[in-house]
């Protein structure tokens, strides 16, 4: 049996009735002893999705339940989703949409509150192993996503085209209201998450009310690379992590995650809360891989399931400020979850997130000793390498860590050396940005990979190795953004406007013209101005006047 025909029989919300997918029908089932009550005609009918929504007053067969029937070779006729609120016998549905893309399969997705609004994935490529084990970076190759809403004059809105690479979408819970009116709840905007790509992933907010257009909104937050999202019961919270199988870190961000503050009205705001690493790396074995992120009934709490080659953690995080609080190493774990409780438990308060412009973020840097070397050691948090190498400068150094936008970063130096020549420390911590190590790494790792006969390569191995010219290219930008710093310009130019003195800057090789230019475009100047400008410039050039 196919994974797209599990579970074969579903039952609805009060178990009254149960459904089945068979060739060309939809057999309607008594609850309890699974007789057949009615059929449902549905045509190539592959794949079925009952919701969990309950029946309506007076309406005993009410329910909404969704079917994929592909497109049939030899045929004109285009994949449909067909949409049903009833499973009486032979009902008809309420929405149908025909999928003239090559659709293979589907993901339905029912709204949480009620169940009678479904997102729809569409897939162009068949269902593979990797897919399901979440072993790919790019979600299941989904080339379309739609939302139906049932009760709306335009029931059918398109949230993603082919163009968009989506690597996850999830519903957002509403989360209860403070006296509990179900009322009041069934009003608040219904929003979902989006996971887009390509790497690094970004996320989108979709948000809506019955009876009204959807709002979209695309987030600043710039994450690295990330498949999976993660929310909470009360809408308050959600994770950004990679999820993959058993011993397949896909990325060098494979133990990553990002927390983010997600408010309700009236605020209806995203916040980035923390970051946070949930493994710690192991240098000679397989990268360790999360298997599963889930918040605990509370919302105040992670739960990790993280995967490295010999064993597995589980480990309890902080919702608040991504600390771990405690783990367990154990091994084998293939699955680990909270107990469901039955306690009502109130939404979690948290602080609201400072939102700082990036470009105002400072670098702070303190002073480390040893001991808290060791105790980060101990802990499995941060690189292993850099704590290592750290611990292994001489005793009268001093320890430095930089903390800002990308990440932390320890150095080591005596103060003499930090005092005579801060310029040289300052670029040598630059060199040391975590992405162009990480970039450097990958070339390495490529560079072994392309050493071995490529058909001993597996399919990941083969898709790393194909990545090679994306990451020269990336490596390259940022070779020479750091090569600028560490080059200071050979002039400077000092140009009266109306808004000030304003600076040019020239380095060896650039082209006078283009520096003008781009100058005046600036300041909303015309052409002719920058030829004067690049003639003067290119004159005081040739007199060798003094930087």
């Amino acid at each position: 049996m196919s994974p797209l025909q599990w579970p074969p029989i579903q039952w609805t919300q009060d178990e009254q009735n149960a459904l089945r997918a068979v060739t060309d029908e939809v057999l309607l089932l008594d609850g309890r002893t699974l007789q057949v009550l009615g059929r449902i005609s549905v045509q190539h009918i592959s794949q079925l999705n009952l919701s969990h929504s309950l029946p309506l007053a007076g309406d005993p067969k009410s329910c909404c339940f969704g079917t994929f029937s592909p497109a049939q070779s030899g045929s004109n006729s285009p994949a449909m989703i067909r949409f049903f609120n009833s499973c009486a016998t032979q009902a008809r549905p309420l929405v149908t949409k025909g999928l003239f893309s090559a659709a293979a399969w589907v993901t339905m997705k029912w709204e949480p509150l009620e169940g009678r609004d479904l997102l729809l994935l569409v897939h162009s490529s068949e269902l593979t192993e990797d897919d399901l084990n979440f072993r790919t970076l790019h979600g299941h190759s989904a080339n379309g996503l739609y939302l139906l809403r049932s009760g709306e004059r335009e029931p059918v809105t398109l949230l993603s085209t082919s163009e968009e690479v989506l690597l996850d979408v999830q519903w957002c819970h509403s989360g209860p209201t403070p006296n509990g009116d179900d009322a009041e709840r069934r009003s608040r905007p219904k929003r979902i998450l989006m996971l887009q790509g390509p790497q690094p992933a970004s996320v989108a907010l979709v948000s809506y009310v019955t009876g009204k257009p959807v709002r979209r909104i695309n987030l600043d937050q710039q994450m690295g690379v990330r498949n999976s999202i993660s929310c909470d019961a009360f809408g308050r919270s959600f994770c950004v992590h990679v999820q993959s199988e058993r011993g397949m870190g896909l990325s060098n961000e494979a133990d990553r995650a990002d927390l983010f503050d997600l408010r309700p009205l009236p605020d209806e705001t995203v916040a980035h809360r923390a970051a946070l690493a949930v493994a710690r790396r192991e240098r000679e074995h397989v990268g360790p891989s999360v298997s599963s992120v889930t918040f605990s009934p509370d919302g105040r709490m992670l739960l990790a399931n993280v995967q490295v080659e010999l064993y597995s953690e589980v480990r309890v995080i902080s919702a608040l400020d991504g600390r771990q609080l405690f783990h367990v190493r154990l091994e084998g774990v293939m699955t680990a979850m909270w107990q469901p409780s039955a306690e009502a438990f109130a939404a979690p308060e948290f602080p609201v997130p400072e939102v700082v412009p990036e470009q105002e973020k400072a670098i702070q840097i303190e002073t480390r000793d040893r001991e808290w070397l060791h105790q980060r050691l101990a802990e499995g948090a941060g690189e292993l390498e850099e704590l290592e190498e750290a611990l292994a400068a001489p005793q009268t150094h001093l320890l430095f860590e930089f903390t800002g936008a990308h990440g932390s970063c320890l150095m080591s130096s005596s103060l003499e050396e930090v005092l005579a020549a801060p310029r040289d420390f300052a670029m040598a911590f630059c060199q040391r940005q975590r992405r162009i190590r990480a970039l450097q790494k990958k070339v390495r790792e490529i560079e072994k990979l392309k050493a071995v006969s490529e058909s001993a390569l597996d399919v990941l191995q083969k898709e790393k190795v194909a990545t090679e010219p994306d990451i020269h290219r990336e490596l390259q930008g940022l070779e020479k953004q750091l090569d600028l710093l560490e080059r200071p310009p050979r002039m400077i130019f000092d140009v009266e406007t109306e808004e000030g003195l304003q600076e040019i800057h020239y380095y060896d090789g650039d082209d006078c013209y283009e520096l003008s230019s781009r100058f005046c475009a600036r300041f909303g100047l015309d052409g002719e101005l920058a030829r004067l400008l690049a003639s003067n410039m290119q004159e005081r050039l040739a007199q060798g006047a003094p930087p």
